[in-house]
């Protein structure tokens, strides 16, 4: 199958888009090997806009290579409360990490 043009790809990391074969993930509609990407979001403090000690958040986000959009290394910020941020609050309470599971849109 050939690949879709950029502005027609949809949006990576929805698994109901892939299928397990065997010890591999493949697209649903080309059948292309799945591949995944790392995507960081800087830790800002939501009571000071844009602020950050300089801490990240790391996910791996799936895309197929054919159909889906390759993920921006650079990822929206996550925010979190003030207190978070501090070095001994490691790692992030999973309740504040949901937000950057799911794809945007």
């Amino acid at each position: 199958m050939e690949e879709t043009s950029e502005a027609k790809k949809r949006p990576a990391g929805n698994m109901e888009n892939y299928e397990k074969d065997g010890d591999q993930w493949r697209c649903r509609d080309c059948r292309a090997l799945i591949l995944a990407t790392k995507v960081t979001h800087p830790i800002h403090a939501f009571e000071l806009p844009g602020a950050g000690l300089g801490r990240c958040q790391y996910t791996i986000v799936p895309y197929c290579p054919n159909c889906e959009t390759k993920p921006e290394f650079h990822g929206r910020p996550l925010e979190v409360p003030f207190v978070y941020l501090r070095p001994e609050m490691r790692p992030l309470p999973d309740y504040l990490l949901s937000e950057i599971q799911a794809p945007p849109g």
